[in-house]
């Protein structure tokens, strides 16, 4: 439980800061420029995490944030979630699509589950955090990765 909340700390600081950078006129001219204007957490959409990172990494990316503009999570950390989220973002994005079957299930399960798993990441919350939804997504989609339905011979 602690992993995911380690997660959306990070997401929740991410969101305070960029709706205070948002709502002060000078500082949002400056991303506005840049074409890097930070975003906030939405919560009930399914991908809002990872876009939130990905608007940050934009914003350190392009040097909108610096020493006069801080930002509440270093650049190291945010791309370490932006990596592990990575996977998942992928696989949503391919079920969206309106060609996608049931047929595209099992491997996408598969590539979330071995993309977690062979990740090389020095830190401890984070690797537990993919232990974490390597275990999630195993429990979540038992029945398909055992069912004799899905296997092909």
């Amino acid at each position: 439980m602690l992993k995911q909340i380690y997660l959306l700390d990070i997401l929740n600081q991410l969101s305070r800061s960029n709706g205070s950078l948002r709502n002060c006129i000078q500082i949002n001219k400056v991303f506005r420029n840049l074409k890097c204007r930070p975003k906030t957490y939405q919560k009930t959409r399914w991908l809002g995490g990872i876009l939130l990172l990905f608007s940050n990494k934009r914003a350190y990316d392009k040097g909108a944030i610096s020493d006069e503009i801080e930002c509440p999570v270093g650049l190291a950390t945010i791309e370490i979630y932006i990596q592990i989220l990575l996977p998942s973002y992928y696989v949503t994005l391919g079920w969206e699509k309106n060609g996608s079957s049931i047929a595209s299930v099992i491997p996408s399960v598969l590539y979330m589950v071995n993309s977690w798993d062979k990740m090389e990441i020095n830190n401890d919350k984070a690797r537990e955090l993919c232990y974490f939804l390597i275990h999630f997504v195993r429990v979540k989609f038992k029945f398909e990765l055992e069912s004799t339905i899905y296997h092909v011979n």
